[in-house]
């Protein structure tokens, strides 16, 4: 079911990210983020495309932009809730509800369906309306720290929006521990790409699911070549 997005409570929060996130990345982690031109000047509907690192990806993908930008909130592509019900999650599945997502701008797929346009219709309706989407195209977060395949959903919200996509490559920020985060042992470096239009990884006019994760397979390949 579509749903009634909020605005102004991601947009406010995401905000309050360059208030304490970003002077915490600055100090302990000497966060540096490259390539701020490819997005200063782009406008809606955009895909931000990063590699899945860890949980704390979410929290480093707004600061890419500016306080204050047109292109914030960014809402973002989350699991089903009812996946964050997995014992394995601990304390935090009793916080990650749906509630706790909305008001950061996820918004999870619809689960039981393999048809991209059930499942991704909340994010479709976002980017038609020229909003700004996050999406991992890994799924899931890395295991290893290397960047896993792709999945499907990126490459059919490009085609089916119209969206520039821009990949994002986050350095250094998997399986880092809080005692090096501390230590400042890590530099944490986002760098954003130059935006890539759909037609550049969706070129026949009937695509089928296996063409849609190749155009993911494109950018995360992108990716790779800057990690």
């Amino acid at each position: 079911m579509k749903r009634r997005f909020q605005y102004w409570t991601p947009l406010f929060i995401q905000s309050l990210f360059f208030i304490f996130f970003l002077p915490l990345y600055k100090f302990f982690l000497r966060l540096e983020i490259r390539g701020k031109e490819n997005i200063r000047d782009l406008k809606g509907p955009i895909l931000l495309v990063p590699n899945h690192t860890q949980e704390l990806d979410p929290t480093v993908i707004p600061l890419i932009t500016s306080f204050f930008s047109h292109q914030l909130p960014v809402y973002s592509v989350i699991y089903p809730v009812h996946k964050y019900n997995d014992p394995s999650f601990s304390w935090r599945r009793y916080v990650y509800k749906e509630f706790f997502f909305n008001i950061l701008g996820g918004y999870p797929v619809n689960s039981g369906s393999k048809d991209y346009e059930i499942s991704l219709q909340n994010h479709i309706k976002i980017l038609e309306n020229n909003k700004t989407l996050c999406i991992f195209p890994e799924g899931k977060c890395t295991l290893d720290g290397n960047i896993a395949n792709a999945h499907g959903g990126m490459g059919y919200l490009a085609y089916r929006t119209n969206a520039t996509i821009v990949p994002v490559a986050i350095n250094t920020f998997f399986d880092i521990s809080f005692f090096n985060f501390l230590l400042r042992r890590r530099k944490l470096i986002v760098t954003i790409l130059p935006p890539i239009l759909p037609i550049e990884i969706v070129k026949i006019e009937d695509p089928k699911p296996e063409d849609f994760k190749k155009a993911g397979e494109f950018v995360l390949q992108r990716i790779r070549e800057v990690m």
